[in-house]
């Protein structure tokens, strides 16, 4: 997308958004073999930078596929070139993704890689996802508002994503796709856009590279496998 409109990532870098990469192309981490992955790895932070002139540090994979069979993935990401990671769910339910008992709040690699995990909240001894995407437009808008509050009160930020799908609910069907992925996608897609909406004012916000510089100013290194304090 980015070689096709590289006018639109101009756009989105003139607004002052943080670009960072999702691969060369949406393929899950364990349908790719290492070779294949570094190359989708390296193309697409070298398109970004070649459009915005500027360094990207940051990496997500597909679906949040670095799951415990593709943990050699972050040594290449972190080769690469990348600074941090939000690729790693810290989760044990869902079927594509997610490693159980990996940290919720920021943490480092052992390689020095800055994993972000998506948000979380801890109930009942679970982690229960509710960060953005499909829970954002499932769960009401007081879950997510509440799920943000407890982090902060615990001296965190919330990692909160949405795709530019999301955002269209006339978006093109698949037709093919079976019914839990229909449900999925398409669930609530009229809500998107005035809960984000709601979303922008309730909160402050800023950019994961924006929240790097003040934990380096402040002295909180990120301890592998550890959160910050």
């Amino acid at each position: 997308m980015a070689e096709r409109f590289p006018e639109l990532v101009r756009q989105i870098d003139a607004h002052g958004h943080e670009l960072a990469s999702h691969g060369y192309r949406h393929r899950l981490i364990y349908d790719l073999s290492p070779a294949k992955f570094r190359d989708h790895l390296s193309r697409s932070k070298e398109v970004l930078e070649d459009i915005s002139g500027k360094p990207v540090a940051g990496y997500r994979a597909a679906s949040f596929s670095i799951v415990a069979k593709t943990l050699w993935a972050l040594d290449m990401i972190k080769e690469a070139g990348f600074v941090y990671d939000s690729s790693i769910f810290p989760v044990g339910h869902h079927d594509l993704y997610g490693i159980e008992g990996f940290p919720r709040y920021p943490y480092a690699h052992a390689n020095g890689l800055v994993e972000i995990p998506p948000s979380t909240m801890m109930i009942l001894g679970k982690n229960i996802p509710f960060g953005g995407g499909g829970y954002f437009r499932l769960y009401p808008y007081w879950v997510t508002n509440h799920g943000i509050r407890r982090i902060n009160r615990e001296g965190y930020p919330a990692m909160v994503y949405l795709h530019p799908w999301e955002l269209d609910p006339d978006c093109p069907r698949v037709a093919q796709a079976d019914g839990r992925t229909r449900f999925r996608q398409y669930v609530n897609l009229r809500k998107t856009e005035p809960r984000l909406t709601r979303l922008l004012e309730d909160f402050p916000w800023s950019t994961v590279g924006d929240y790097l510089r003040i934990a380096q100013t402040a002295g909180k290194p990120f301890s592998p496998m550890q959160s910050i304090d």
